[in-house]
């Protein structure tokens, strides 16, 4: 997480995808992606398996450009 919050920039971008095949402890991964966001270094959405599947479930069954609620509400959890 550190090394993906350390290569944000106003060039490369402040918004970025953690992706793994689990987390030992994702709501405490998902804190410290918060405390990143807080201290202004950048955003760090979390996605695990179970997250990828409900994300091409939704696909699946909603309209090509309907928004995603689950990246949504990834994303609201850093800025709440």
């Amino acid at each position: 997480m550190d090394q993906l919050a350390g290569r944000f920039s106003p060039n490369r971008g402040r918004v970025g995808l953690l992706v793994a095949r689990s987390f030992k402890n994702k709501s405490h991964f998902e804190a410290r992606c918060r405390d990143t966001a807080l201290d202004d270094r950048g955003f760090i959405v979390t996605l695990d398996d179970g997250d990828l599947t409900e994300l091409v479930k939704w696909r699946k069954e909603m309209a090509l450009y309907e928004p995603f609620p689950l990246l949504r509400s990834q994303f609201q959890k850093l800025i709440d």
